[in-house]
């Protein structure tokens, strides 16, 4: 098993279509470039746009589904995910802190909540730089720092068999 994004072409293509979204507004469920995103949603069609996810299937989420239950929808969606992975990817959960990140890597964070739901999402770009859709300001670059690292609760990244 390789990790998808050490190919620089790869990173490449993933990255352009990644910075493509930057100022999309924040759009609860939404999925539209340029029109509205979530930060599960941004994944999600990232990935359908790269060619890497075959489609989306989500349900209905509230806009403060982490207030009312103690299930790890984000988390759901990522083995939702997993299923419709174009043959040959898979995503791999890495043992952070004890792993490095590395560019690529999907960023799930517990804010806003004392429970520890993972219920934000973001994309590493670089050692210190990821992208997420956030409430009130959309698409945005953000610094990796202090209060994020605190946050941060998993971390997957993709993986393909050799050959693909």
């Amino acid at each position: 098993m390789l990790f998808y994004f050490e190919n620089d072409e790869n990173w490449k293509k993933a990255k352009e279509e990644l910075l493509s979204w930057v100022g999309t507004p924040y759009k609860h469920m939404g999925r539209v470039k340029g029109r509205g995103v979530d930060c599960n949603m941004f994944i999600g069609q990232s990935l359908v746009n790269l060619g890497i996810l075959t489609d989306l299937n989500y349900e209905y989420y509230p806009k403060d589904w982490w207030e009312h239950t103690d299930d790890q929808i984000i988390l759901f969606y990522i083995e939702k995910h997993r299923k419709l992975l174009k043959e040959g990817f898979d995503f791999y959960q890495v043992n952070f802190p004890n792993e490095k990140l590395l560019r690529g890597d999907y960023l799930g964070f517990a804010v806003l909540n004392s429970k520890g739901i993972v219920n934000h999402s973001g994309i590493l770009l670089d050692n210190n730089t990821f992208i997420h859709a956030s409430i009130g300001k959309g698409v945005r670059i953000d610094e990796l720092n202090d209060y994020w690292l605190k946050h941060l609760k998993i971390v997957f990244r993709l993986i393909y068999k050799q050959g693909v």
